[in-house]
């Protein structure tokens, strides 16, 4: 196993550990920290896999296979984010129309 491949493999050993950061951590430094190494990674990777022409097929399945699971995991946080951000959005208009009910009803003097 080469040098590149070797980086693949950590980038693939630090997905799981980014998404329990993500679910644990209620600061998200650590998980941004996580993400900022594993997108290094991803760098150097493609870096050093040129420099020394070691780009195999192997290479290629493992490239490929970190990208579908870095992607998978992003899209599911981010469409929890999504849907706790919407949730909140509607919740707080329906507060704010409650709260102002006399501004839209017209029996404000």
């Amino acid at each position: 196993m080469n040098l590149a491949n070797k980086i693949t493999m950590f980038r693939i050993l630090l997905l799981p550990i980014f998404v329990l950061s993500y679910y644990y951590d209620q600061s998200g430094i650590s998980s941004l920290a996580i993400f900022l190494l594993g997108s290094f990674s991803d760098f150097l990777d493609g870096y050093v896999a040129r420099k020394y022409d070691t780009t195999q097929f192997f290479s290629v399945i493992f490239f490929f296979l970190t990208i579908i699971l870095i992607n998978r995991n992003m899209y599911i946080i981010g469409k929890v984010l999504l849907y706790i951000s919407v949730a909140l959005t509607v919740l707080s208009m329906i507060n704010y129309l409650y709260k102002n009910k006399e501004v839209f009803n017209g029996t404000m003097q």
